[in-house]
């Protein structure tokens, strides 16, 4: 497993984000194909990064169920929720 889950995980809280790991039911949790569910959120944003075994990005979610919402995956996902995770409050 590559490293990318912990690196966004530090960069997220180094910038005021709450991390919740996928051990929480009310974000899916872990995935019956070992992928892995974690929640990012600040004030009213939240970014949910479905992380596979290897450290990819199966999924990423910026804001769901919001008419705001914002979809991606893999490499360019993780660009995405890197830049996200370092926006000035």
């Amino acid at each position: 497993m590559t490293d990318h889950p912990r690196q966004l995980d530090r960069i997220a809280e180094k910038n005021g984000w709450t991390v919740t790991p996928g051990c929480s039911a009310f974000h899916g949790g872990q995935r019956p194909n070992g992928d892995q569910i974690v929640a990012y959120e600040r004030f009213a944003t939240q970014i949910l990064v479905e992380w596979t075994p290897q450290g990819g990005a199966a999924s990423v979610v910026k804001n769901p169920h919001n008419a705001n919402e914002i979809r991606t995956q893999g490499a360019v996902g993780l660009l995405d929720v890197q830049t996200w995770l370092q926006e000035p409050l």
